[in-house]
């Protein structure tokens, strides 16, 4: 039986990139809940002009960091389906990647929680792309992992909230984070699964509008290094690299 799944989709200033993140996923899910919190560019018009009657949107206005998990919450009390799925407004899913996920949730046993999958990273265009390289230990999983990982798929049970303020926002059962309750069988790990995630790339149409956003600037951590280097903070880059699939 096909396990029905909403998206939770928070935005601001995200004219760059809102489109192809929703329209990457929109024919695979059920339900798109999309907040805007006090966009001043086109992000909003853009939302507005994708007719589906998945999509459900809400204009919130601005919110501070310690607000951010509070509208999580909101998304997750609001989600009637079994499971939801987070997507930020400058991600975007190859079709083959998104279907390969959900047909694993779809024969997971009952007691999976989460998801686990890769991310990517591009680096000052859509031809070069980087993923974490440094090993990372997850004990509660007896793994030791190369590259990134992240929640992203989460089983709504009882009990589950969002805590902490934006950026170290986190999904919790009780007192213990998502990825720390239960037992390793509890997680799917989706090692052939990744996303693409524009962070580094101008998400809106200037400089300026990006800067209005809470934390944009320090997550643009390689929008202007130059010319892309083999390896950066230790970690390598894809040199040069040409992406299967043109985003635009």
């Amino acid at each position: 039986m096909k396990k029905e799944i909403t998206v939770h989709c928070i935005a601001k200033n995200e004219e760059k990139w809102i489109w192809y993140s929703l329209m990457s996923v929109l024919d695979k899910v059920d339900r798109v809940l999309v907040y805007d919190t006090g966009s001043t560019d086109k992000t909003i018009e853009i939302i507005k002009s994708i007719k589906s009657e998945k999509i459900i949107f809400k204009d919130i206005g601005n919110i501070s960091q310690e607000d951010f998990p509070k509208l999580r919450q909101q998304q997750i009390d609001e989600t009637e389906t079994p499971w939801f799925f987070i997507l930020d407004a400058d991600e975007i899913w190859e079709n083959n990647m998104l279907e390969k996920v959900l047909t694993r949730i779809n024969q997971a046993p009952e007691n999976i929680l989460a998801v686990f999958v890769h991310y990517f990273e591009f680096v000052n265009d859509l031809e070069h792309y980087y993923m974490g390289l440094e090993q990372k230990q997850f004990p509660l999983h007896n793994r030791k992992e190369y590259g990134w990982y992240t929640i992203r798929f989460i089983k709504k049970v009882p009990g589950l909230v969002c805590s902490k303020h934006y950026g170290l926002e986190g999904y919790f059962l009780g007192k213990q984070e998502l990825q720390r309750v239960g037992k390793s069988e509890d997680y799917l790990w989706c090692d052939d699964v990744y996303y693409f995630h524009t962070r580094n790339l101008l998400r809106s149409s200037s400089e300026q509008k990006d800067k209005e956003v809470m934390q944009r600037v320090e997550k643009r951590h390689l929008s202007k290094i130059g010319l892309i280097p083999k390896v950066y903070r230790g970690i390598e880059i894809v040199y040069p690299q040409v992406l299967d699939r043109k985003i635009i």
